[in-house]
C-alpha cells in the first residue's frame, strides 16, 4: 500500500522512508491456496490479458499493484501505469501520449482507481485493449462489469502484524488490544492504522 507521512521523527518507524516500498503479504488462507504474484499473472495471461483487483480502502491493491508493475517490465513488457486520485475523472494528458505512441501487442495499461473515471475515458480504454491488444488491468473498490476479477484484496488483522514485524526499528511496543482496536476502528484500512500508529509513536 501506499502510504505517505511526515518525517518529524526521522527514527519514526512509521515514517513514509520506511513505509515506502513495503511488500504485499498475501493474507494466510490465500497462501494455502497457492496465490502468488506468478499465479496472478498466469490469471492475467488466460483472460486475454484483462483483468481487475478488487477491495476496500487501505487493503493492498496498489501494493500488489506495484509488484506486478515491476514483474511486467522483467518480462520486457512497456508498462504504462497511472495512479487516479478521488474524482480525477480523466486520464492524465502524459499518460495518454504515452499509450498512443506504444501501441503494440507487448504493452499493459494500469489503472490503479478505475472507477474514478468518466464514460469517455473507460470506453477509450476498452478500444485500446480489444483494438490494438493492449494488456489492461484495473483496480476498483467495486467489480467492473466484464472484467475478470483475478484477486480481491480483504482486511486482514494478521497481514497488519506481519507489516509490522517487516518495518525496520519498530519493536512490538503497541499492545495488541490497541492494534486490534485501530484495525477494528478504520474497518481494516491498513493505511490508517499505520498514520494513527505513526502519531502514537511520535507522542511517546
Amino acid at each position: 500500500m501506499e502510504i505517505h507521512s511526515p518525517e518529524r521523527g526521522s527514527s519514526n518507524p512509521f515514517s513514509s522512508r520506511y513505509l515506502t516500498g513495503l511488500p504485499y503479504f498475501f493474507p494466510e488462507n490465500e497462501e494455502k491456496q497457492g496465490s502468488s504474484v506468478e499465479r496472478f499473472l498466469e490469471r492475467f495471461e488466460s483472460d486475454k490479458r484483462l483483468g481487475q483487483i478488487v477491495g476496500p480502502h487501505g487493503t493492498g491493491k496498489s501494493t500488489l499493484l506495484g509488484l506486478i508493475d515491476s514483474r511486467f517490465r522483467e518480462r520486457d513488457f512497456t508498462v504504462q501505469h497511472v495512479v487516479l486520485r478521488d474524482r480525477q475523472r480523466r486520464l492524465p494528458d502524459e499518460f495518454l501520449r504515452q499509450c498512443r505512441e506504444s501501441r503494440r501487442k507487448n504493452v499493459v495499461l494500469i489503472v490503479d482507481g478505475y472507477e474514478q473515471l468518466s464514460f469517455c475515458s473507460r470506453l477509450w480504454l476498452w478500444y485500446e485493449n480489444r483494438c490494438w491488444g493492449s494488456g489492461l488491468l484495473l483496480t476498483s473498490h467495486r467489480p467492473v462489469f466484464g472484467v475478470p476479477i483475478l484477486f480481491r484484496t480483504i482486511p486482514d488483522f494478521d497481514v497488519l502484524r506481519r507489516v509490522l514485524e517487516h518495518l525496520q526499528g519498530y519493536e512490538a511496543t503497541t499492545s495488541l488490544d490497541r492494534l486490534r482496536f485501530l484495525f477494528d476502528q478504520h474497518h481494516g484500512n491498513l493505511r490508517t492504522v499505520l498514520l494513527d500508529l505513526y502519531d502514537d509513536w511520535e507522542q511517546k
